[in-house]
């Protein structure tokens, strides 16, 4: 009797884990199967019918033109607008104690840099940086299926779906979900990319921000210098 309970209680284990690993495997695969349709909505079906761009990963659009989206705001806005904030507080504050004792040429100099500070950082922060739109998409297809464009010339994108020329340098942000055309990084300071569309407005932000903060510490600079040594 011992034996036969002994038998049966391995058999029942046997069997429970036996569930087990079928559950646990079908978990696995409905996961598997979700991601897949997560990808499938984001690239093709919802774009498909509308003949949006495929992958608005995580970007916020807000300006169609001819449905493709020409502002575009990156999941990474808040720290751009503090930015924004910060600087238009640093020019109040130095129009306010030094902009009168540091002579004319200081003066346009500040002022200059950060009307284009402004401009180009808000331009590079709403601009699309280069989402491939779904008629690209369609025509790289169409060129490889006639062979009028090699293999070797083209790639593809396995989470977006996308297919691509090299020439157009399109890269894939990880943290946006999305690919760009002239993918060079993420930028922090602009909220998404910097990819073909936005790459001059973020290299005159650059510049523009670099001048603005100089001229700055040279008003104080000339300010210290006449209160305290002449």
């Amino acid at each position: 009797m011992s034996s036969l309970s002994s038998n049966s209680d391995l058999e029942i284990n046997e069997d429970i884990s036996k569930n087990a690993e079928e559950r646990h495997l079908k978990n696995s695969k409905k996961s598997k199967n979700k991601k897949k349709e997560k990808n499938s909505i984001l690239y093709n079906n919802n774009f498909h019918k509308n003949k949006y761009p495929l992958n608005l990963g995580a970007t916020r659009n807000c300006l169609y033109i001819e449905n493709y989206p020409y502002i575009s705001i990156g999941r990474n806005i808040n720290l751009p607008l503090l930015t924004i904030l910060s600087m238009c507080c640093t020019y109040i504050f130095i129009h306010y104690f030094f902009f009168l004792d540091a002579g004319p040429f200081l003066q346009k100099i500040v002022n200059y840099s950060f009307l284009v500070y402004i401009i180009s950082h808000t331009f590079s922060i709403f601009l699309n940086p280069g989402i491939p739109p779904y008629k690209y998409n369609k025509k790289v297809k169409d060129d490889l299926l006639s062979k009028s464009l090699n293999n070797l010339d083209c790639s593809r994108c396995k989470i977006c779906n996308l297919n691509y020329k090299l020439v157009d340098k399109i890269g894939h942000c990880e943290k946006c979900e999305i690919c760009y055309f002239g993918y060079d990084h993420h930028c922090i300071w602009m909220g998404h990319c910097v990819g073909r569309d936005n790459g001059i407005f973020f290299v005159l932000f650059i510049m523009a921000t670099f001048i603005f903060i100089l001229i700055c510490f040279a008003m104080i600079l000339v300010k210290i210098i006449k209160k305290f040594v002449i």
